[in-house]
């Protein structure tokens, strides 16, 4: 209320003293001056903000790797999105209200700012089995939680639809015979406002040689974990031992026959 009234009051005046706008300063003037008094204060508060957009995590000329069997391998950043800030704005006002003779109102505002990247990783060479699982520094994600494109690097997969979109059709590298995954629009208020490093675990099994042979995974049927656990114990069949001395060329027994390679009751 007295914000209004000393707005009245405020252009009366500016308009008397005869000023060009004289009316509309004077406005301005006793209206600032009753919010000073008995009208609303106002309070804006910012959040932390990133200076540089940018992402440069890329190295330029890192080799390749190829991998066999399960690893767990760092990636290398071949393409990006500038971050995408997003602001966010809320605001509380308290105090003031009906009848309240003058009594001040305060308002507060803050603005705090989330980043986001898109970016594109390569991994190794193809062409991958899969990718089992993807930790972003030692945090292991959930992949179903977020926008996860795998390209397991086959001769004929197809450029990412997203990458296509900004580079244009006809533009865009398909990366064939190199395994990456596109991951769109990343938090990375977890990991203070920067990219973090990503490793992947991946499977990659030997692919066939020139000859057409199958790989030597596809090859075994069945493995023995009984190593050194003496020379007859892969034998299909009962070896047996009879202990006896030696006699001018002949051995005479002297004990009982005992099995090498059976240690169960139902002698298998």
């Amino acid at each position: 209320m007295a914000s209004i009234i000393l707005s009245t009051v405020g252009s009366s005046i500016g308009a008397s003293v005869g000023l060009p706008f004289g009316d509309r300063i004077g406005a301005l003037v006793g209206a600032g001056i009753g919010n000073r008094l008995g009208g609303t204060a106002k309070h804006h508060y910012e959040g932390a903000r990133l200076e540089n957009l940018a992402v440069q995590t890329s190295t330029y000329g890192r080799m390749i790797p190829i991998t066999f069997g399960t690893v767990r391998i760092a990636g290398n950043v071949i393409w990006s999105r500038p971050i995408r800030e997003v602001a966010t704005t809320t605001t509380t006002r308290t105090g003031g209200g009906k009848g309240g003779g003058g009594s001040r109102s305060t308002s507060s505002s803050s603005t705090t700012y989330s980043y986001y990247v898109t970016l594109a990783i390569a991994v190794c060479e193809g062409e991958l089995s899969r990718i089992e699982r993807v930790w972003a520094d030692s945090r292991l994600l959930d992949l179903s939680q977020g926008t996860y494109r795998v390209y397991k690097g086959s001769e004929t997969q197809l450029p990412d639809p997203l990458i296509e979109s900004y580079q244009g059709v006809g533009a865009t590298p398909a990366y064939r015979g190199l395994a990456y995954v596109v991951i769109e629009d990343f938090p990375m208020a977890d990991f203070g406002g920067r990219i973090p490093n990503f490793t992947f675990e991946v499977t990659r099994r030997t692919p066939q040689n020139d000859s057409g042979a199958a790989p030597v995974e596809s090859l075994v049927t069945s493995i023995m974990l009984l190593p050194g656990s003496g020379e007859f114990v892969y034998d299909t069949q009962t070896e047996y031992k009879i202990t006896g001395t030696e006699s001018g060329g002949t051995v005479v027994q002297s004990g009982y026959q005992v099995a090498l390679n059976q240690h169960t009751a139902e002698g298998k």
